[in-house]
């Protein structure tokens, strides 16, 4: 079925074969060019040096005079091929993927061509716009160039109110009988428009005709009426700028059936030169004379006329032609040999295919190219004014401020674009352009089998609705799914309404009523532990469905293709099973449709998570275990302090005024503001990495005078990507500047006084002690009520700016955080940046599998040692403690170690979440499946997967018949049970084990309900914005010469349609099929390396005792008793601890009798270890505790203190390692979930 509807890739198909080159390539000479076509295809390249054709073995070549050759298939973009007696056309891209058409359906494509400025129009002293169609007409006919007749009529009869019905009239009455006198019938010569009764397979927004047809009407023109001059002035022109130099007609008068004249190859050659012709040739020919004889029906009339047998002007003999009866059928042959010419000059010649101005007056008839043209410029235009509205931010000094004139320029220029683009734009357009887009992307998707799909949800045009990107793998082209609204309690059905006298439905008491129930569920929920959360599915059954509609729209059916299928599936080969790729963020909603369809539909899908949202969710994640989730979500106030309020950005202008007033008093002797800079002046001069030796007054105030918060306003949400990062590494240097103006500001409105320049902790704490006294309420503990908290205590947005950055916990909390979680935001950016396309992609999943992903660990194993970040943490180095008595004075016993230590413990917890949470989402690459299989397409590495799989398949064989619920457990949720993992592990294992196979934020941000944008809008400023094409990837490009049917609202509504799949309807069922959340789901291939070690162990039975790994808790360094010198890191057990991945670690010796730990580099994939404890005896911990550089520097240093970097971070305590279950007990069963304990007791 495939094959009949999509050609097959040659590349991988050996019954195709290349079309001979004979009967494809023909070389001629058009004025001073050599052209060579392409027959099939209708491609040509022109050259001006002489050519000659030659041909070997069915390939085709070209010489030059100089000697040297080129094959012609290297200069046509398209190849032809054949199978089964079929022909096909293929087309290689720079990514190496082969587009492939029918032959058949690529010569159905259309291209309007705009031939301004050429040709003299009716009028005097002016020019024709005329518009040409190169298009093959399906049937032998032979034309391959059209022309809107439109221009072409005298203006005597172009005056009506409705051009096309006087055009449609008037060929119906006059036109088509006089073309069929003189020529053939009227098949194939004429494309009616739209909305034409006639019939015919082929449509046009305006009439078409062939050359054949317009020489016959210029013709006629030339010989009635009351232009003839000016029409045989028109016909002159015409043939000059399409027919001149030199060429040959044929007449062959053998050809007696009008509709096979377009055949004609080989005949009587007349020669035309510099446009004068001469028939005289044809009294030789005896074809012709008994062609002449029988169509007089008097053998003495077996010549031409005698005019006709002297050299004439071409129009003069054509025009002859047209007057004598009998000659017709001459004249037919001649007007075909001019059209064939007429094709080659259209071809070698660059016309332009939009209109230079946009000045159809006729609106009906609108030029679907002109309107192609006319979106491209609103959008533009629109872009334009949004890129321009968005830069309120004032220039720097080094950045040109353009003069008012040349705003007012740009500003009026982008207003007259805007106008006149809207003249033409209408709702029906954006809808017409959208349903042709919909039909060039189901020509290229057709017969498509493997496809991937990329999804996501917005709120651009105040609607929510999920976006869909779909490409074809055998090809490589994209396109943009229409969008599916969600139906959502915001959302009403499609065509309905809301009206006011709704507002009664729901009144207070009805809504306190249902506030009341839900309470009340919760609380039932809480007391009872036999009531169980039911989960209804319908937005997973939504996404679902949505998934499915959008699919059937490009591809002309839904997830039904992806299905299994027994008989069929068993002898095709990888590349031919049908296939679905999806690539989504891990939000439930698509995390929950991936499960069901994997485990319970069975569908032959593979599901990648997006890199970006991954890393995105590390940081969250990590963030959240860290417990630093109030003070990321605090910095939203100090990242945010220059925006609002609303538009006016009041506040800006305050600080900026401010910072004025207080570098003019600070001249004063004596005034409070010289007290505040001695308050700040030590954090100033940590931040600005001054000297401090070397510290004045004047430093500061040239520093404060240049910040950065004076130039920008900084960013509007810290919510998004890696805003807080952004934000905060342009303004960390800067902070206590900031903090200096706030309180200066706080000093004038009075709630900062005298007092609080001795000490900010009151600023801090008094306000929230005052207010939970008063409030007798517990302290607020989730972010978003301590910010409101904040915001009520105190007096404006400025006065909550002060007593964030006056808190130093806070601040060295989230300094802390941005060290800790920057290679993550690194690496998010590089994926931003530098993933653009197929190849890129490919090389990064790549690259994944086979553990380079690792570097980032490393990266963050490397924050305590970066001399950057321990300066902003508030760690202590060697030039801070140089010359300080107190530092030195009572060694590992003083307070100032117990402090650095305690805040480098801090950071290395944080750190190791992160590296915890990094390897939940790497060991999916490196030890999961199917995105394992990656690592098949690197050649150092595939003999180890491939091992890897016959391992695997062996232990999941013998997994299948264990006994008891564990194993079954495991076995429901394997992904090797899946369609896609079992095909492939299926196929290599039949092959040995020796093959494998190969291979709108911004949006939302701008339009997010500001108006409401219609479904159709929406859909296309996908692809207006070429996102597809900014990221690498080549997208569909609607043909605007496509007569394309409205589109029906329903398209973009999926609650009404019925799914491909019925089964799809269970998933809103009792479940039956296993679902993980995406952070639990790390224990998958966990539990497939796990299943794979102990089948290996000869083990499997002692599944049940694994729950001792939980006890393996993050910071551990331990080793097992078989392995003493083996020393491994230990960032937490995985979920539900089943297994935990242990990291290497290097045990060296700092000082004599000293011992340090740290991480070993480099970190690959073969170091990495998994640890399953049956036993608690079997490992044991070792001694080591996290120490900051001042104690390493005391621990090593003889007599002056050298505070080393790069040490560590772990330093030794005791040789003697202790049992896991005894060191676990010392420590109070820190980090132990309470089941595992139960279990131990």
């Amino acid at each position: 079925m495939a094959e009949e509807i999509r050609p097959p890739n040659p590349r991988h198909n050996s019954d195709c074969s290349e079309v001979d080159h004979e009967e494809l390539f023909e070389i001629s000479r058009v004025r001073n060019m050599y052209v060579l076509r392409n027959t099939k295809t209708n491609e040509v390249h022109a050259s001006p040096e002489r050519l000659k054709l030659h041909f070997r073995n069915g390939r085709a070549f070209m010489s030059k005079e100089d000697g040297s050759t080129l094959w012609c298939k290297q200069l046509m973009s398209w190849s032809v091929w054949k199978i089964a007696g079929r022909e096909f056309v293929c087309k290689e891209h720079d990514n190496d993927e082969v587009e492939r058409v029918w032959l058949c359906d690529f010569q159905k494509r259309k291209q309007v061509l705009y031939i301004n400025e050429v040709l003299p129009a009716w009028k005097e002293a002016s020019r024709m716009q005329a518009v040409a169609l190169q298009y093959i007409v399906p049937g032998a006919t032979g034309q391959q160039v059209f022309w809107a007749l439109e221009p072409w009529i005298p203006p005597t009869n172009a005056k009506p109110r409705d051009a096309v019905k006087f055009i449609q009239k008037k060929m119906k009455s006059s036109w088509a009988p006089l073309f069929t006198r003189h020529c053939c019938r009227l098949d194939g010569q004429i494309i009616w428009p739209e909305h034409s009764h006639n019939q015919g397979p082929d449509r046009m927004h305006v009439l078409f005709c062939s050359s054949v047809f317009l020489l016959i009407f210029l013709l006629n023109q030339c010989m009635k009426g009351d232009a003839q001059d000016r029409a045989r002035h028109i016909l002159k022109a015409f043939l000059k700028e399409f027919v001149g130099g030199r060429f040959n007609l044929l007449v062959d008068a053998a050809v007696a059936d009008a509709d096979k004249v377009s055949l004609i190859r080989s005949g009587v050659k007349v020669a035309v030169v510099d446009g004068r012709v001469d028939f005289s040739v044809l009294d030789d020919d005896e074809a012709t004379t008994a062609r002449l004889a029988e169509e007089t029906d008097n053998r003495r009339k077996q010549r031409l006329p005698a005019k006709l047998r002297e050299e004439l002007p071409l129009v003069d003999a054509l025009l002859e032609l047209h007057r004598v009866q009998h000659l017709h059928w001459l004249e037919h042959q001649v007007c075909q040999s001019l059209c064939n010419r007429i094709h080659l000059e259209m071809c070698v010649r660059g016309f332009p295919t939009e209109p230079a101005e946009l000045d159809f007056t006729d609106r009906r008839a609108k030029d679907p190219v002109a309107r192609a043209s006319c979106l491209k410029k609103a959008w533009a235009a629109k872009q334009a004014r949004a890129k321009k509205k968005k830069m309120n931010q004032q220039p720097t000094e080094s950045e040109p401020v353009d003069s008012v004139n040349v705003q007012r320029r740009r500003t009026r220029d982008l207003r007259m674009a805007s106008v006149a683009a809207k003249l033409w734009l209408s709702s029906k357009d954006k809808r017409k352009e959208r349903s042709q887009y919909l039909l060039s992307s189901r020509a290229h998707f057709k017969g498509s089998r493997r496809v991937a799909v990329a999804l996501d949800a917005t709120r651009a045009g105040g609607r929510k609705r999920s976006h869909y990107a779909a490409m074809c793998l055998d090809t490589g082209v994209a396109c943009w799914c229409p969008p599916q609204v969600h139906q959502d309690s915001e959302h009403r059905l499609p065509g309905e309404e809301a009206v006011a006298g709704e507002s009664h439905l729901l009144d207070k008491a009805a809504v306190a009523f249902i506030r009341a129930q839900g309470q009340r569920d919760k609380e039932l929920q809480k007391s009872n532990p036999l009531v169980k959360n039911t989960y209804n599915r319908l937005p997973s059954y939504g996404t679902l469905l949505s998934l499915d509609h959008a699919l059937h729209a490009v591809l002309g059916d839904g997830l039904k293709l992806f299905l299994p299928d027994a008989d069929q599936d068993k002898e095709r080969s990888l590349l031919e099973l049908p296939s679905l790729v999806v690539q989504a963020d891990q939000g439930p909603d698509v995390v929950a449709p991936m499960w069901f369809s994997l485990h319970h539909l069975q569908l032959r899908l593979v599901y990648i998570p997006d890199i970006r949202h991954q890393l995105v969710r590390v940081m969250a994640n990590s963030c959240k275990a860290a417990k630093l989730q109030a003070q990321v979500a605090l910095s939203d106030i100090l990242l945010t302090v220059m925006q609002g309020p609303w538009t006016d950005h009041k506040w800006f202008q305050v600080i900026r005024e401010e910072t004025e007033s207080y570098l003019k008093a600070a001249a004063l002797d004596g005034h409070p503001c010289n007290a505040l800079l001695r308050k700040l002046l030590p954090s100033i001069v940590r931040e600005q990495r001054l000297e401090r030796w070397d510290v004045d007054a004047e430093l500061v105030h040239q520093a404060l005078s240049g910040a950065c918060f004076l130039q920008k306003k900084g960013i509007n949400n810290s919510s998004r990507w890696d805003a807080f990062h952004s934000g905060f590494r342009e303004r960390k240097a800067e902070w206590s500047l900031l903090l200096l103006v706030l309180l200066t500001y706080g000093l004038k409105l009075g709630y900062v006084t005298n007092e609080t320049l001795n000490d900010l902790t009151p600023l801090v704490g008094a306000g929230k002690s005052a207010a939970a006294a008063e409030d007798d309420q517990p302290l607020l503990r989730t972010a978003k009520a301590e910010k409101a908290a904040l915001y009520t205590r105190c007096r404006n947005k400025l006065h909550v700016a002060t007593v964030c950055l006056a808190n130093g916990p806070l601040m060295q909390d989230l300094h802390l955080w941005f060290w800790a979680s920057s290679p993550v935001r690194g690496e998010l950016n590089r994926c931003r940046r530098d993933l653009k396309g197929r190849a890129d992609t490919c090389r990064h999943l790549q690259d994944l599998a086979i553990g380079e992903g690792l570097v980032l660990v490393s990266e963050l194993a490397g924050i305590c040692h970066n001399q950057e970040a321990l300066h902003d943490v508030g760690i202590l180095q060697q030039d801070e403690v140089v010359g300080i008595v107190r530092f030195a004075r009572d060694g590992l016993d003083s307070l100032e170690v117990r402090v650095q230590d305690e805040i480098m413990e801090k950071l290395v917890w944080t750190t190791l979440g992160l590296m915890h949470h990094m390897m939940f989402d790497l060991c999916h690459h490196m030890f999961g499946w199917p995105l394992r299989f990656a690592a098949l397409l690197d050649e150092n590495h595939k003999a180890t997967c491939l091992q890897e799989m016959k391992e695997t398949w062996e232990a999941w064989e013998a997994a299948q018949v264990m006994p008891g619920q564990s194993w079954k457990a495991l076995c429901k949720r394997n992904p090797l049970r899946t369609t896609f993992c079992k095909d492939v592990f299926v196929r290599v294992q039949r092959d040995g084990w020796t093959e494998a196979f190969s291979v709108l934020r911004q949006l939302e941000e701008k339009d997010n309900k500001r108006h409401r944008m219609s479904n159709s809008d929406v859909w296309a400023s996908a692809s207006e914005g070429r996102v597809l094409a900014r990221f690498g990837y080549r997208e569909v490009e609607s043909d605007p010469t496509v007569l394309a049917p409205d589109l029906p609202e329903g398209l973009f509504h999926t609650r009404s349609k019925s799914a491909s799949v019925p089964k799809i309807r269970e998933i809103t069922g009792r479940a039956t099929w296993p679902s993980m959340k995406p952070l639990d789901a790390a224990r998958i291939p966990a539990e497939v390396q796990s299943m794979q070690m102990m089948h290996k162990k000869k083990r499997m039975q002692d599944v049940s005792m694994t729950w001792r790994t939980s006890f393996l808790t993050r910071g551990m360094i331990v080793r097992h008793v078989s392995k003493k010198k083996e020393y491994k890191l230990c960032t937490g057990v995985w979920p539900h601890g089943a297994s935990t991945c242990l990291l290497p670690m290097e045990r060296y010796e700092l000082k004599k009798g000293i011992y340090g730990f740290r991480l070993q580099a480099p970190l690959s994939r073969d170091k990495l270890s998994w640890a399953q404890v049956y036993n608690f005896a079997d490992y044991e911990v070792i001694r080591a505790r996290v120490v900051s550089p001042l104690h390493f520097g005391h621990a090593t240093s003889r007599g002056l203190l050298n505070v080393p970097i790069g040490e560590g971070p772990w330093i030794e305590e005791d040789k003697a390692g202790v049992p896991v279950l005894e060191h676990c007990a010392r420590n109070g069963f820190f980090d132990i979930p309470a089941k595992f304990l139960e279990i131990l007791l």
